[in-house]
């Protein structure tokens, strides 16, 4: 979602790009067709949005109706994750071939760091600490002024750690993946496991803490969307096709728009708004 217009933007394996506004039109706006899937977008500020491909290219697109972006080879093999800089002066991103990547505004490479063997599959910031999750199971953190080594590495997952979320304090670091567990680590004590719960059947594509900070929101390649207590891991809510008008295939994604709706998007190719209502 981009923070400053409230726009949301989709990608999938046809290549094309669509921005929706949320409460508008059904119908959303074709803002480019990339001849690659497209597996990760990153609204960079109000005029560009970097699309990352399975091939390893960023694609700068220029919104508001201007000429046609810049394009970078910047992995080699897919791109999982971006993420702005707190600063917004530019980014870091993550892909197949392990590197966490930095840029400039301008989509100039900074620095680079090979991280792992493995996947690097996402990125969270929270003031000046930079997480990153891996399909070497393990999550890395780092000082992002001084990233040349973690901070502290943590064995976190028996498979890939698919997605992280710090909580809004930054104290608590939320993580999920392949194995279906959501995890609760101390950010304030070299990441010390505090709690875990079996949160899902199958795999845990994607979390995210609300703006609030009270509730977390995972997707599932069970089809369904959970809610839960950002303090406790108490499981408040369900959202399944069994019970309301909800996805009929993996979850992949699930963004906040405020604290009490979140969209998601899905491989039955639908984008849905939820209401979440909390008890008083």
């Amino acid at each position: 979602m981009n923070p400053e217009s409230g726009n949301l933007y989709s990608s999938g394996a046809d290549g094309f790009v669509v921005c929706w506004s949320p409460g508008g039109p059904d119908q959303g706006k074709l803002l480019a067709h990339i001849p690659e899937p497209v597996l990760v977008l990153l609204p960079l500020h109000k005029d560009i949005l970097l699309a990352g491909t399975a091939n390893g290219i960023i694609y700068m697109l220029q919104l508001g109706g201007a000429p046609a972006g810049k394009q970078i080879n910047a992995h080699k093999g897919a791109i999982f994750t971006m993420i702005r800089k707190p600063n917004g002066d530019g980014w870091y991103s993550g892909g197949k071939d392990g590197y966490l990547l930095e840029w400039n505004e301008q989509g100039v490479w900074s620095t680079g760091r090979k991280c792992s063997e493995e996947s690097l599959r996402c990125l969270t910031m929270s003031g000046n600490k930079l997480a990153a999750g891996f399909s070497d199971n393990y999550m890395r953190e780092w000082n992002q002024f001084d990233a040349s080594e973690p901070l502290v590495e943590v064995d976190a997952h028996k498979s890939s750690v698919f997605s992280l979320d710090y909580s809004k304090d930054g104290r608590w670091l939320y993580s999920g993946g392949r194995d279906a567990a959501l995890k609760q680590w101390d950010s304030s004590n070299g990441l010390e496991l505090m709690r875990e719960i079996p949160a899902h059947w199958s795999h845990i594509n994607h979390l995210q803490v609300s703006p609030n900070g009270q509730l977390i929101a995972t997707a599932s390649m069970d089809k369904t969307i959970r809610i839960w207590d950002a303090d406790t891991l108490e499981l408040l809510k369900v959202i399944d096709a069994t019970k309301t008008d909800a996805h009929h295939s993996s979850v992949n994604r699930v963004i906040w728009l405020d604290d009490e709706r979140i969209a998601s998007g899905s491989d039955d190719r639908t984008i849905r708004v939820f209401r979440i209502f909390q008890a008083d």
